[in-house]
């Protein structure tokens, strides 16, 4: 799509209903939940303190690991080692964390943008994560970028400048579209933008998952580590005497009463809210939004006698979620490689097709090596060496299957050199050759 004011104005302002939810969302990640803001203090005592669990943080960088802890295998369909040198070295380019820096900005907001931009002295092409709140994108059916807005604001300063990709190139402009830089062109014909979206958008994040059971959790924790310092959860019954305003005012400052007589008396008028009926209620919540995440609690014991299948078991929706997920990823990743293969065509005459890659991604939970590598031997006869070793890809650093038959080949004619020189050595009559009896 070129320049149009109309669907840029619109942008602009779907781009602003949508910030406070995705705001949330952000603050969520760093830990500034709904009672940080909102809890409600007591005027018994200086102590309120706010206790938080920082759930949706630990959910997060849980999920980054399984999906992404394991590096991603490309392989050619044709085996084409040019293109992978090629595409290992650009990535070498990148930052280390590009793709697991995709996957977490998607599982905190549903969506995040890749942005591909070429380094100034126009060698390089890098790309750039957008988050949900610094940018936003109208899309085509099949959910290609038409047009994009990323929102920024220069080093020390508070004014919000925009960079509209468009077909034609990039335009640099303030918030009332006046120019701010000039328009730079590039040869890419449509916006070089990547939107990765997981799995039913924002409803699939952990936020929507589960904030709601983690704010009734974090105000039931701080509620009770508050009530053993302060009156936070009681009334008071008071028996023969008249306190005024003046009197209650001084009694909230000296935490104590002063009774006129031996029949006054002072005593708690409070909820049977003990500390197991809070215990069981906050591991109630808890369990909750475990279930609610599909996630496993990693601090819970098990018992020494539970055997590999139920643990995996224990994990099978857990697996299925990530393997959901990292297909979204591998759709995103797949749009990046075909902006760099437009690239590299352009500037290096490099031909490549970016179809003709196959993407690997492993899973980092535990998996059932024994069984796999029982059912491989007993199809040893079957299937070939790189079948066979493909599975266990993501536990040796060997690659993959294709790499790992040409080392063990390579290994092999080594060996089998090292041993026809022995056989050879092995076979000379040291004493023709002037090797003799030193003792003599």
């Amino acid at each position: 799509m070129n320049y149009n004011e109309e669907y840029i104005l619109k942008l602009q302002q779907a781009f602003a209903n949508r910030q406070g939810k995705y705001v949330k969302m952000y603050e969520a990640y760093n830990n500034k939940t709904k009672i940080t803001q909102e809890y409600t203090e007591s005027e018994f005592t200086t102590n309120n303190e706010v206790i938080t669990s920082n759930f949706v943080n630990k959910l997060v960088q849980e999920r980054v690991a399984y999906a992404c802890g394991k590096p991603i295998i490309f392989k050619h369909i044709d085996n084409n080692e040019n293109c992978i040198k090629s595409l290992e070295k650009n990535l070498r380019i990148q930052k280390k964390a590009l793709f697991s820096d995709i996957f977490k900005h998607g599982e905190i907001a549903g969506t995040s943008y890749v942005m591909a931009y070429i380094t100034d002295n126009g060698d390089t092409l890098k790309f750039k994560v957008v988050n949900a709140k610094h940018g936003i994108a109208y899309c085509d059916e099949e959910g290609n970028v038409e047009l994009f807005l990323y929102f920024y604001k220069e080093e020390l300063s508070d004014i919000q400048y925009m960079k509209i990709y468009t077909d034609e190139g990039i335009y640099d402009v303030t918030e009332d579209l006046k120019e701010h830089k000039p328009f730079k062109e590039y040869f890419f014909h449509k916006p070089p933008v990547i939107k990765h979206v997981i799995p039913d958008g924002k409803v699939g994040t952990i936020y929507n998952s589960c904030i709601t059971l983690i704010d009734a959790m974090e105000k039931a924790i701080s509620d009770y580590g508050n009530t053993n310092s302060d009156f936070r959860d009681c009334y008071f019954k008071i028996f023969g005497v008249n306190i005024s305003d003046e009197d209650m005012e001084r009694f909230k400052k000296l935490k104590a009463f002063i009774l006129p007589n031996k029949d006054s008396d002072v005593d708690f008028l409070t909820k049977q809210a003990n500390y197991e009926y809070c215990y069981n209620f906050i591991k109630l919540v808890e369990g909750l939004i475990y279930q609610a995440t599909q996630a496993i609690n990693s601090n819970e014991s098990i018992s020494a006698n539970v055997s590999g299948t139920a643990i995996l078991s224990r994990i099978i929706n857990l697996r299925n979620r990530i393997q959901l997920h990292q297909q979204s990823l591998e759709d995103t990743i797949r749009g990046m490689l075909r902006v760099l293969f437009l690239f590299l065509k352009q500037r290096y005459n490099e031909d490549y097709d970016y179809l003709d890659l196959d993407i690997q991604m492993s899973i980092n939970v535990p998996n059932d090596y024994s069984t796999i590598a029982d059912i491989v031997s007993k199809l040893a006869d079957r299937i070939s060496d790189e079948d066979a070793l493909s599975p266990f890809a993501d536990i040796f650093p060997i690659g993959n299957g294709h790499k790992a038959v040409e080392r063990k080949l390579q290994e092999n004619i080594l060996k089998a050199n090292n041993e026809s020189e022995i056989a050879d050595i092995s076979g000379v009559n040291l004493d023709k050759v002037g090797v003799g009896d030193e003792t003599k």
